[in-house]
C-alpha cells in the first residue's frame, strides 16, 4: 500500500517535470522562432525606401509575432503635426464587422499616441480593456491592447499596436516581441527621414548650379526648376520607379548646365540665332553631360542630360539617337522641355494658350517626341494643365523676391 502510494506520487511528480520540460522547450522554440524572424525583418527594414513601407512592414510582424486578430502601426510626421496609420485585421475576408474594427484599431492607435502617460511609460498591455480607461481603446469595442512606442533618444515616433477580442490575450513576451521590433522600427525611420534630408540638401545644392547660369542667363533663371516640375509630373504621370523620377528631377535642374560654355553674346542674344550660333548652342547637351560626369554621384542623369535634345526621329543632337535608343528619361525631358519653351514669352514669340500647346504636341509626337510620353502628357494637361501653369507662376514670385 505504501509502496503504490509513493510510486503513484513519484511518478505524479515525474509527469509534471516533463510536461513542464515539454512546456519549456515549446518556449524556448517559440522565442527562438520570433528572434529569427526578427532579424530578417530588421533586414528588410533597414532597405525599406519609405516610411509607409517600414510601417507595412511593421504591421505584418505583429501578426507573425503575437497572434493578434487586429494590428495598428502609427508613425508621427517629422514635426509632429501629422500622424500616419495602418490597420489591418488577421480575418480575410472583407465583412463590414472587420472593416469597422480596423477603424477603431486605428483610432485607438492615434488616441494613444497622443497619450500623455507616454512620458513616463514604456508600453501598454491591457489584459481587460472593459476596465481600462486609457486611450479611449474602451470606447472601440476591443478586449485586449498592447501597444509599445517607437522611441529612441527620448523622441517618440510612433506606436506598433496589437488588439484582441478576447480578454488576457498577450503575454509579456508579447510585449517584448514588440518592444524589439519598434526598437529596429525607429532605427529604419531615423535613416528615412536622414536620407530625405540630405537628399532635399543635394537638390539645394543642384539647384545652386542652375542659379549660377541664370546670372548670366535671364531666360535660364527659373526655366530648370520649371521643368523638373513638369518632368516629374509626368514621369509620375507614366508609373516610373521612384529612382526614375528622382534622376529625371536631377537631370531636369541641370539639363542645361552646358550653356555654361555658349558666350554671353550668343546666350543673351535678342532674336533667332544665325546657324553658326545655333551650332555653338547644341554643343551644351555634350558639355553639360561631361560636366556632371566628374561627379560620381550623378552618373545615372549624365544620359539624361546628353540626350534631352534628342529627336525621336533621329534627327536630334549631339548623336542623333532615334526612338527607344533614347534614354527614356531623357525622352520625358524632352517633353517637359519642350512644354516649358512652348508656354514661355521669348523674345521671336509668345506664350502659346494651353489649347494651342496640346495641339503642338499632338503634332510632334512620332517626330520630335515620344509618342507614349506625350499621350501621358496630354492626359495630364487635360487634368490639370492650369494648375501646372499657376504653380510656375507662384514659383516664379518666390524666386524673384529671394533674388531681389
Amino acid at each position: 500500500m505504501v509502496h503504490a502510494r509513493v510510486e503513484a506520487r513519484y511518478g505524479a511528480t515525474l509527469a509534471e517535470a516533463l510536461d513542464d520540460l515539454a512546456l519549456s522547450r515549446e518556449t524556448v522554440e517559440l522565442e527562438m522562432t520570433r528572434s529569427a524572424m526578427l532579424e530578417r525583418l530588421t533586414r528588410r527594414l533597414a532597405s525599406a525606401p519609405d516610411e509607409e513601407q517600414i510601417l507595412r512592414e511593421g504591421l505584418d510582424a505583429v501578426f507573425a509575432l503575437t497572434g493578434a486578430q487586429l494590428a495598428a502601426v502609427t508613425c508621427a510626421s517629422s514635426d509632429g503635426s501629422e500622424w500616419t496609420t495602418l490597420a489591418a485585421s488577421a480575418c480575410a475576408t472583407e465583412e463590414a464587422r472587420w472593416q469597422k474594427l480596423q477603424e477603431k484599431m486605428a483610432a485607438a492607435a492615434e488616441s494613444l499616441g497622443l497619450h500623455p502617460d507616454w512620458e513616463k511609460e514604456t508600453s501598454f498591455r491591457i489584459v481587460d480593456v472593459a476596465r481600462d480607461g486609457r486611450g479611449r481603446i474602451g470606447d472601440q469595442g476591443l478586449q485586449s491592447f498592447i501597444a509599445v512606442p517607437i522611441v529612441g533618444d527620448g523622441q517618440i515616433l510612433g506606436l506598433t499596436c496589437a488588439a484582441s477580442l478576447q480578454t488576457d490575450a498577450f503575454s509579456k513576451q508579447d510585449i517584448q516581441a514588440l518592444a524589439t521590433l519598434a526598437s529596429s522600427q525607429y532605427v529604419a525611420l531615423q535613416n528615412v527621414r536622414r536620407r530625405r534630408t540630405l537628399e532635399d540638401l543635394n537638390l539645394q545644392v543642384i539647384a545652386c548650379f542652375g542659379a549660377v547660369l541664370g546670372a548670366r542667363d535671364h531666360y535660364s533663371y527659373g526655366h530648370s526648376e520649371d521643368d523638373a516640375r513638369y518632368a516629374v509630373a509626368l514621369a509620375e504621370e507614366m508609373g516610373l520607379s521612384p529612382e526614375q523620377v528622382r534622376n529625371i528631377q536631377i537631370g531636369a535642374l541641370l539639363h542645361d548646365i552646358g550653356k555654361i560654355g555658349v558666350p554671353d553674346e550668343i546666350l543673351n542674344k535678342i532674336g533667332r540665332l544665325a546657324e553658326e550660333e545655333f551650332e555653338e548652342v547644341k554643343e551644351h547637351p555634350a558639355l553639360g553631360a561631361s560636366i556632371v560626369a566628374g561627379i560620381e554621384q550623378l552618373h545615372s542623369v549624365v544620359p539624361i542630360i546628353r540626350h534631352h535634345h534628342e529627336r525621336f526621329d533621329g534627327s536630334g543632337y549631339p548623336d542623333g539617337l532615334a526612338g527607344e535608343d533614347i534614354p527614356l528619361e531623357a525622352r520625358v525631358l524632352a517633353v517637359a522641355d519642350t512644354f516649358g519653351a512652348m508656354t514661355d514669352d521669348r523674345a521671336y514669340h509668345q506664350a502659346l494658350t494651353l489649347e494651342q500647346v496640346i495641339a503642338e504636341l499632338e503634332a510632334c509626337a512620332g517626330s520630335q517626341l515620344d509618342p507614349q510620353a506625350v499621350r501621358a502628357f496630354l492626359r495630364l494637361l487635360r487634368r490639370k494643365g492650369d494648375q501646372l501653369l499657376s504653380q510656375r507662376e507662384r514659383a516664379r514670385k518666390e524666386t524673384s523676391l529671394r533674388r531681389a
